[in-house]
């Protein structure tokens, strides 16, 4: 049973966090030109070769689509862009570590690409569980954040070169993937609300269970007296009452007879509650079993 769309409520605060991971990660993957001469200064190589790890990071995070799927689909939205988030960070953080541009390409263009791709998917996914009605309007929102982002952090890649250097920047960078974490925790399942019909007449049978039917060996029944599963009491499957159908509990003589009941007693006379209060309640606590 899947649960139903809410097309509203809290699936606007999924679609404000879809929007915010579209725009920090399609905007630290487009601003990747104004990284380029930074690092071929630093590398002593060339553009041609340094445009590759950027090339590295947009193709992984988008060829990650079928695997990240699956991940999506056994473990749900939320862990699988949080994951990602931890991930980017690490790649970014590490890739200021590099000694070359191969090196520079695994970290920040394919373990950084794979967790991008890890945020992506489940921040798009996501909406669609929140929405039917809707789901056009609010999926073109979460979209939206990646033209915003391609806007905003041309100038910001620029800025944070000329302040910190491309390491430092990579530093903001990872940062910001990190806080994707944050929007992929709001992305919380939808729950399924299911209704139990109750029986009325499963209602009736337990409340006759509430009190004990009493079964003595002479056939004498009484249901005023309530059984404790301590004393010898046996359940025979063969004594069944035919007006309620099911099983009744009997005093084997042997149990009545071990507590100062001959078995003379137990065959030739009648039982009556009221007569034999004292000999059935020592028996039989007043705890139902």
């Amino acid at each position: 049973m899947s649960p139903s769309p809410p097309d509203g409520g809290w699936g606007w605060v999924v679609c404000a966090a879809s929007f915010l991971c579209n725009m920090i990660l399609d905007g630290i993957a487009y601003c990747f030109g104004v990284m380029i001469s930074p690092l071929c200064d630093y590398f002593d190589s060339d553009k041609g070769t340094v445009s590759w790890v950027g090339s590295l990071l947009c193709g992984v995070y988008l060829m990650s689509g079928p695997v990240v799927g699956g991940l999506v689909n056994k473990y749900g939205c939320r862990p699988v862009c949080i994951a990602g988030s931890i991930i980017a960070f690490s790649a970014f953080s590490l890739s200021v570590f590099a000694v070359n541009v191969p090196m520079l390409m695994l970290l920040y263009g394919v373990l950084g690409g794979f967790g991008i791709g890890l945020i992506y998917l489940p921040a798009v996914c996501a909406v669609g569980y929140y929405f039917e009605k809707k789901r056009a309007l609010a999926t073109g929102i979460s979209v939206c954040g990646s033209g915003v982002g391609t806007f905003v952090f041309a100038p910001l890649g620029t800025y944070l070169l000329d302040v910190y250097g491309w390491k430092g920047a990579n530093i903001v960078f990872a940062a910001l993937c990190l806080q994707c974490a944050v929007f992929g925790a709001l992305m919380r399942p939808l729950s399924v609300q299911v209704q139990v019909q109750v029986n009325d007449e499963n209602d009736e049978e337990d409340d006759e269970d509430d009190n004990c039917v009493l079964k003595l060996p002479d056939g004498t029944i009484h249901t005023a007296v309530q059984a404790s599963s301590e004393k010898n009491v046996q359940l025979s499957p063969e004594s069944q009452s035919p007006s309620q159908g099911r099983l009744l509990p009997t005093i084997t003589e042997q149990g009545v007879k071990n507590n100062g009941l001959s078995e003379s007693q137990v065959r030739h006379s009648h039982i009556h509650v009221h007569s034999s209060v004292n000999t059935i309640s020592r028996l039989f606590p007043p705890n139902c079993p």
